[in-house]
């Protein structure tokens, strides 16, 4: 019975959100035919289908333009303050720099992530000498200075589409500036200004920024997870292991054990962070997936199942590039399954997200290294031919 309300509710959800998609399209298509009329008054003349083929152009690409500037202006405000430059995205476009050497990456991941990112990073410094707000502050300060420039530039040019389309891009980057700048907490999480504000006040946030920094510094650099220090893994004094923190520190730690292949220790961590009942809905899906990875393999204490609906239709819909659910599913087809063509189609799913989704190899090494482990494993049952100049047993 609760399940059935459960599934009413969210049908009801996903029209309203329909509802309010389509009411918000409409309103930019009003404002922009007024717009048109204002900046282009021979536009009157026009036909419904010019004025709507007109819509994009002069809306979605001033937003891309100030989407670029936002995130150049943390590469910008990074660069100034000591820091690295590791990728900067817009849309699915990144431009990544991989052990000394600028590249072009077309990105692709799951639904739900911004539509730009930059990332930058510095060697460990215990989290509280860095400078951060200018990293953190340099996107909207440049959206803010290129929103004067783009308003100044569309009202002098007083005719013509130019006009509207400098005018589009000087609203967006206000908007842009206000919505990073003003502190902001929702829940697909804290935007700029509230991200700087919560690091000036807790030195443990800080401190793990600054972990988290560093590892991006070093995984950029070819090494591996297992390879950092111990310490960046560890629960601090006075932290609890059921708090924001310590899920997060929890979350890299066994991550650190799988990429040594300390399954044991990893399964264990995971055994204990599940039983957070608090622990993000996203989190635990992963979680439960990796401890099914290590029990396929013969490592772990979870339960071996078949995947549920809810799993399936996750890595049908939104997850179609995680690689977690990708690698697992994989194992699964192929050691309890033993559907060898499904196995590898899930397989070459996992490669095409392993070259699409992530950005440095190290992202990937720990899963290819389980599956070549299940591989082994599948070879050693029969499953799989044996390899080449290896007796089949």
């Amino acid at each position: 019975m609760d399940e059935k309300k459960s599934q009413k509710r969210e049908k009801w959800q996903k029209r309203w959100r329909s509802i309010k998609t389509l009411a918000i399209i409409a309103a930019i298509f009003f404002l922009h035919l007024k717009a048109l009329e204002w900046r282009e008054p021979a536009s009157a003349e026009w036909s419904i289908f010019l004025k709507a083929a007109i819509l994009p152009p002069m809306f979605f690409l001033p937003y891309l333009i100030d989407v670029a500037i936002h995130e150049f202006g943390h590469v910008l405000g990074g660069w100034l303050t000591g820091y690295r430059f590791r990728y900067m995205r817009v849309g699915r476009l990144m431009l990544v720099n991989s052990e000394g050497r600028l590249r072009l990456h077309r990105w692709k991941r799951s639904v739900g992530a911004s539509d730009g990112e930059a990332s930058m990073s510095r060697a460990y410094d215990g989290g509280t000498e860095a400078p951060i707000a200018l990293f953190y502050l340099g996107g909207a300060i440049l959206n803010a200075m290129f929103a004067l420039l783009f308003g100044a530039a569309g009202l002098l040019w007083t005719r013509g589409l130019l006009s509207l389309f400098l005018l589009a891009a000087a609203i967006f980057g206000i908007i842009g500036a206000c919505i990073n700048i003003i502190p902001i907490t929702s829940p697909k999480g804290a935007n700029d200004g509230a991200t700087l504000r919560l690091l000036r006040r807790d030195p443990i946030w800080r401190r793990i920024t600054s972990i988290q920094s560093a590892k991006n510094d070093m995984f950029a650099d070819g090494v591996r997870l297992r390879d950092m220090p111990a310490e960046w893994f560890e629960l601090p004094e006075g932290v609890e292991a059921k708090s924001d923190i310590g899920r997060m520190i929890y979350w890299t730690r066994y991550h650190w054990l799988l990429d040594a292949h300390r399954f044991a220790e990893a399964d264990a961590v995971m055994t204990e962070l599940l039983e957070d009942e608090a622990i993000p809905e996203g989190m635990r899906l992963y979680v439960e997936e990796d401890r099914m990875t290590l029990a396929l393999l013969g490592y772990g204490t979870a339960e071996i199942t078949p995947p549920c609906e809810k799993r399936r239709k996750e890595l049908e819909d939104k997850h179609d590039y995680n690689i977690i659910l990708l690698r697992t599913e994989y194992i699964r087809l192929l050691l309890q399954n033993r559907n060898l063509p499904e196995a590898m189609g899930m397989r070459r799913r996992f490669e095409r997200a392993a070259a699409r989704a992530y950005v440095y190899p190290s992202d990937v090494v720990t899963d290819r290294e389980l599956i070549a482990m299940a591989e082994e494993l599948a070879r050693e049952r029969g499953i799989l031919p044996a390899a080449e100049g290896q007796a089949a047993k």
